[in-house]
Formats: C-alpha cells, structure tokens, sequence
C-alpha cells in the first residue's frame, strides 16, 4: 500500500484514521503544555497536531534516517532493495526537511545527528548524552557462566552484520578455551562449527546474561543512531570490546571499554578483557560512569524545559 499511496513504508505502517481521531479526541478534551513526537517515522501526526494545537511541540530523532538508508542501500547488491533503500532515502530527506518547519524543537540522541540536522538548516537542535534504561542490583556474587557474551536482536540487518564479522573475522583468533555465548533472535542464522559457542536465542533477563558474562562484545559496523545495548551492557558493570561504529554519540568513555575496529585487534582485546576481568573492578568503574551521565542527562533535560517556560 506504501507504493501505491506513494509513501514512506517506514512511516505509512503507523497511520491509521483512528490514530487520528484518537488526537482529535485529546486535543479537544485536554490543553497540553507540551506535546513530544517519538521518531520522524510519525510526522504527520505532528503535522496534524501543529494544525490543531498551539502548544509547544518537540520531536524526538533516534536517528537522522536518511543517512541510514543511504548507507544501507551504498552497501546492497540485491537490485530490489537497493530501490526500496533509495526511496526510504529520498523520503526521509522530505521528511527531515518537514521536520525542521513543523517542530518547535528536535531533541537528537547523538552530536552527530544534532550536527546532520543543523547541516540542513536546521535552529532549534539539541543533543543528550541519554543513559541505559536498565535499573538492577548489583550483586558481588554473580556468577560468570561465559567468557565472551553478545547479544542484540541478530535478524535485523545492521545488527546481522555485525554479528557476521565477528564469527568470520575475530572468532577465528580466539581459542577454543575462550566460551562465548550469542544471545537475542536470529542469532543462530550464522550458526558454526565453532565447539565453545553456543546460541542462546531470545532471553528474559538481559541484564542476567550481560553480568553473566566476564566481557561483552559489541561488533556493530553500520548502522547510526546512538547503541543503547552500548550502553545497557556498560552499566551493567562488565568489560566491554567494541568498534568505534557501536559507541557512535558517547562520548568520554569509561575505562572499562576499549574501541577497535581492526578484527585481530578485536580478538586480542577481547581475550585480554577476559584474562584480566577478576583483577579489574570493572563494575564500580562502569556504575560510577553511567551514574553520572543519568544526572547529567536530567540536568540537561530540565534545562531545555526551563528554557521553553514549561518549569518555573
């Protein structure tokens, strides 16, 4: 129907007339001090509540889109979805321009979306350094049951090729002695014959798997947007290993993660993680880091509210 309508599939899928004649009721029965738009997939509910509202409105990006479906198509060999790639792209593009005129204020996720954002002309842009969602208590008794652990939702693209360099460049230069443990779904799509791996498929308890684990692996290599599994695992208090592509928007690192995007490097880095995780207290390192950017993030957030009179 997205063809035929001559429409975004990433957006067309959320609308519907009773979406609509659900804002109507709100908006008729309630006067609101703010209204916040969750992803540019949703812009035309911000158009039509632009139309009907005079308050405030701010857009949340998790992503300046465009620049992901560029790169994805960049990167297709399938005829097919290099036009579909190409036709996301060039909506989004319309969209992100849209945005900038509708919205009172975008809130972006990472500087480098802010700074995509300012690039097309855009004024009112801000950038928050967000935190890890996962609340936990931290225990001194957890067991380790894995050397290296991932985990991430594998059947998505970006994530899927992540995953598949790690198994065909850095898994071959860790020794067999070395577990490792692949969690989330799709993940068994690159099944190997690799004895010290083993696939976990979809878990409850993410924040029971990443502690669980003495170091965890994030080989993201496309992709934008901020990782908030980079952030989940590193407040979870454990080593981590990653390429530059997964801690994308975080800036000032805690020690307890290392950056390589080199695969050998990658390997080596891991195993030394693994050899030196009982002698490193990786955790109150990992918690006092992620404690900071939580108060930092509210500050910040509280500040923009100030600035738009919504706090007094």
């Amino acid at each position: 129907m997205a063809l035929i309508k001559k429409e975004p599939y990433s957006s067309y899928k959320y609308l519907g007339k009773r979406y609509f004649n659900k804002l109507d009721h709100l908006l008729n029965a309630n006067s609101y001090d703010l209204v916040i738009v969750d992803h540019i997939q949703v812009l035309e509910y911000g158009k039509y509540i632009k139309s009907k509202s005079k308050s405030p409105i701010i857009m949340i990006s998790h992503n300046f889109e465009s620049n992901l479906y560029r790169e994805e198509s960049s990167h297709s060999s399938n005829l097919v979805r290099k036009y579909l790639y190409n036709r996301e792209y060039r909506f989004m593009c319309k969209y992100e321009d849209t945005a900038l005129k509708i919205f009172d204020q975008i809130w972006c996720l990472t500087t480098d979306d802010k700074a995509d954002f300012l690039s097309i002309g855009g004024n009112n842009i801000k950038a928050f350094d967000i935190p890890s969602s996962l609340s936990f208590v931290s225990s001194n008794n957890i067991k380790k049951k894995y050397d290296i652990g991932l985990i991430g939702t594998w059947s998505w693209e970006a994530n899927h090729k992540g995953l598949r360099w790690f198994m065909d460049s850095v898994l071959p230069n860790i020794p067999s002695v070395y577990s490792v443990a692949i969690a989330g779904r799709g993940g068994d799509i690159e099944r190997s014959h690799y004895p010290n791996v083993c696939f976990l498929g979809y878990i409850d308890d993410a924040i029971d798997f990443i502690q669980s684990c003495k170091v965890i692996a994030v080989p993201s290599v496309s992709g934008s947007g901020i990782q908030i599994k980079t952030l989940d695992a590193i407040s979870c208090g454990v080593a981590l290993v990653a390429t530059s592509v997964a801690v994308r928007g975080i800036s000032s690192l805690p020690s307890s993660v290392v950056v390589n995007d080199n695969a050998l490097e990658f390997s080596k880095l891991l195993i030394k993680s693994v050899q030196q995780s009982e002698n490193i207290d990786y955790k109150t390192i990992s918690m006092k880091w992620s404690n900071k950017r939580k108060r930092d993030f509210v500050g910040k957030i509280n500040l923009e509210l100030k600035n738009l009179e919504l706090l007094k």
